[in-house]
């Protein structure tokens, strides 16, 4: 490692330039709570919003998914609380970007998995089975102008949220307060991915 800095630093190349990033084979979304949390509908909201930004960075790579897995999690850092980390799988019909279809699939899995006795601390979901939307093999029985109609509505929100800012427009189960959201007050500035928060120099 030592040689290769020594290189580098005098312009020897020793490490290849990547153009392309080669595409996920697995998308998580996961999130510490601000607070511990049990009930299900502040669950559902977590769940459909961590869905939703899982389902973003799919079509971002221009994937669809072929199953998506819901876990939660109660807090490891309190050993003498009852402990619970549960984990269902779901496998979805035809493999798909549709963020709302993924989110009734997320939540089907959640309402399976939930148990009200415990206190959570973390959620998330998970997308596997990752294939090129160029490559899948559509349903024999879907009907195609519902996919057209999916991919348009798609597109649309996608377009919106970039061109207007991020979560413009966002699903109604995501939530309007989401007062389980993990807590940033104390978080450092993003220096170097937000123009807003770059560091000034001043002399």
């Amino acid at each position: 490692m030592m040689e290769k800095i020594v290189l580098e630093l005098k312009g020897v190349a020793c490490l290849d330039l990547e153009t392309m990033t080669a595409p996920k084979q697995q998308i998580v979304c996961s999130r510490s709570f601000g607070m511990r949390i049990s009930d299900l509908p502040s669950l559902q909201e977590a769940i459909s919003f961590y869905t939703t930004r899982a389902a973003e960075k799919l079509r971002r790579q221009r994937s669809v998914a072929g199953s998506i897995s819901v876990f939660l999690q109660t807090s490891p850092h309190q050993p003498k609380a009852p402990q619970y980390a549960p984990s269902l799988s779901i496998t979805l019909p035809v493999s798909t970007d549709d963020t709302s279809q993924l989110i009734k699939a997320a939540l089907w899995g959640l309402k399976r998995i939930y148990r009200p006795e415990f206190r959570y601390q973390k959620a998330g979901v998970m997308l596997a089975e990752l294939t090129a939307k160029a490559a899948v093999q559509q349903c024999l029985f879907s009907a195609t102008t519902r996919m057209d109609q999916s991919e348009s509505r798609m597109a649309a929100l996608d377009g919106i949220n970039r061109k207007m800012g991020k979560n413009i427009l966002r699903y109604a189960l995501e939530g309007v307060t989401q007062n389980w959201k993990m807590r940033s007050g104390n978080k450092s500035p993003c220096y170097i991915t937000s123009w807003k928060e770059i560091a000034v120099a001043r002399c």
